[in-house]
């Protein structure tokens, strides 16, 4: 798609105040609050406007947010880079964010057992 000129643009926001997230709060379970409290809660218009700057310069992922930023360092494998100190960025944090990445998982982990052992009594 490169050669036709067409960019994609991924979006890893965090959660964004609008009135869907607000009706989902409402049935979600306390687990998935808790695991989701800590990436924060962007108004639409930052999410917006950072999504189209991004498209518009052609990055492949568009990030607000540090758990966004993790994301897409973690996740970045194959994607596409036009940004040769980005790469080398991505390459040097990779190993220390993977650590991250684990402790990340098992505090997910956690809460879910917490919150399964709850539902169980």
């Amino acid at each position: 798609t490169k050669h036709f000129g067409i960019n994609v643009t991924l979006a890893l926001p965090a959660d964004t105040d609008t009135p869907g997230f607000v009706n989902e709060q409402k049935s979600k379970p306390a687990a998935t609050k808790e695991i989701c409290s800590g990436g924060g809660l962007f108004k639409p218009e930052e999410v917006g406007k950072k999504f189209i700057d991004d498209a518009l310069a052609g990055n492949f992922f568009s990030i607000l947010g540090i758990e966004s930023w993790v994301l897409s360092i973690l996740c970045c494998g194959m994607s596409p880079w036009k940004n040769p100190l980005l790469g080398m960025l991505q390459f040097y944090t990779m190993g220390p964010l993977r650590m991250i990445g684990f402790v990340i998982q098992w505090n997910f982990s956690r809460i879910a057992k917490k919150y399964s052992k709850v539902k169980s009594q």
